[in-house]
């Protein structure tokens, strides 16, 4: 089992929550989509998340703010900075701790409160984050409502698989084959979605019958 971990209900995109309520708002979080991520920051905030601090911490935020990436910079700082950390709808993202168990965030967080007996609310970090204590880290001036301000370099988290992949060079006959074929059977799954979410309306015929019979 794994904590912190979920993906977007819309498309599947996946991500990490930092945190799971934010002060005021129960029913939002702040994720990271980590295909947003570079290989170095991906694989450094991933095992982070998967190190026993990290899986022990109830919220990840805290965890990471007093971890570096290997360029020296705070993970949550940078993360703040660089406009990664993104606000969603708690009803929006599907925790995933492992391949076959699945919740919504914001039924995990009804259950959470209701095991410790406090309201949605009362989940929410407060402004005494855990790092505000330790001296030495770089963050001290960061209070969590500060991670809700700049704005994100994006509103939709999307995952790689999801993008736009770049067209093929055509240069032979072969390659104008392939691609119109593969336009072929793309617009052919458009129409089938199109229909299927508004059926077309079957067309009259042209000619009246005559309802009485010839003399």
């Amino acid at each position: 089992m794994l904590k912190h971990v979920g993906k977007m209900k819309h498309n599947g995109a996946k991500v990490c929550v930092i945190y799971r309520t934010l002060p005021g708002d129960a029913f939002s979080a702040l994720v990271i989509g980590t295909s947003s991520l570079t290989e170095v920051y991906h694989n450094t905030l991933m095992t982070e998340l998967e190190n026993p601090q990290g899986q022990q911490s109830n919220e990840l935020g805290d965890h990471l703010s007093s971890r570096y990436f290997s360029d020296g910079s705070n993970i949550l700082e940078q993360l703040h900075m660089t406009g990664k950390l993104v606000k969603v709808a708690t009803s929006g993202v599907i925790m995933t701790p492992s391949l076959v168990d699945e919740i919504p965030l914001d039924e995990l967080n009804l259950m959470i409160a209701e095991q410790k007996g406090v309201t949605l609310d009362d989940l929410a970090i407060k402004a005494d984050m855990p790092h505000k204590n330790r001296p030495e880290t770089k963050t001290q001036d960061i209070q969590i409502e500060d991670l809700t301000k700049k704005p994100s370099k994006s509103d939709v988290i999307i995952d790689d698989q999801t993008k736009p992949k770049p067209a093929k060079e055509l240069t032979t006959a072969r390659d104008y084959r392939s691609e119109a074929d593969r336009l072929y059977k793309e617009a052919a799954r458009l129409k089938k979605i199109a229909d299927d979410l508004d059926p077309p309306k079957k067309k009259e015929s042209r000619g009246k019958v005559n309802e009485e019979a010839p003399q």
